[in-house]
């Protein structure tokens, strides 16, 4: 149980630590649209804010993601939760 009404549940990948993150308005409307293009620009926009939507390696910077990062356990959307993400 968390103490938002609209959050992700993530799971980081290589420590398996479990972490919260809220979901901001246009983040949920996303979400609640559904398609891959608005599913891509949510994780897009929480990779931004927990600032993994960049990264640097000997190449230079490059464009990374969320899921390179995390594994989605769930998301709620005004307490509910959603079935496809």
């Amino acid at each position: 149980m968390s103490k938002y009404k609209n959050y992700i549940e993530l799971e980081h990948i290589a420590t398996t630590i479990p972490h919260v993150e809220p979901l901001n308005a246009k983040e949920c409307q996303l979400f609640m649209e559904g398609s891959p293009a608005s599913l891509k620009m949510a994780y897009d926009s929480i990779a931004d804010r927990m600032d993994v939507k960049v990264g640097l390696d000997e190449d230079g910077v490059y464009e990374d993601y969320l899921g390179n990062h995390y594994f989605t356990e769930a998301v709620y959307v005004e307490g509910q939760q959603l079935t496809s993400y």
